[in-house]
């Protein structure tokens, strides 16, 4: 649980952007739980600080990653997920 759960926003806004919406639909789809919104363009999954607008993804404790878009999104999950074959439309992204 966060430190203060007053602080986190609803996953759904009025107003989100189509990049947004997706990430949401599929962060909720794969069942990423605990996924928070801390601020109204960001989502935090564990270590994962994601911008689906524009696309950037920190991860706490490293360097910025040069990746971007919902599809590095969901290869970072894939690393720290605990049952990453269960996550949904990932197939392209597994090596």
């Amino acid at each position: 649980m966060p430190k203060s759960d007053r602080y986190y926003l609803p996953l759904h806004r009025p107003g989100d952007t189509p990049r947004m919406t997706e990430a949401v639909t599929w962060a909720e789809k794969a069942g990423l739980d605990p996924l928070y919104r801390p601020h109204p363009a960001q989502l935090k999954f564990g270590p994962i600080n994601f911008w689906p607008n524009t696309g950037k993804i920190y991860i706490d404790g490293e360097k910025r990653s040069t990746d971007r878009g919902l599809d590095a999104f969901k290869a970072a999950v894939l690393r720290v997920h605990r049952h990453p074959d269960a996550l949904p439309d990932c197939d392209h992204l597994r090596r």
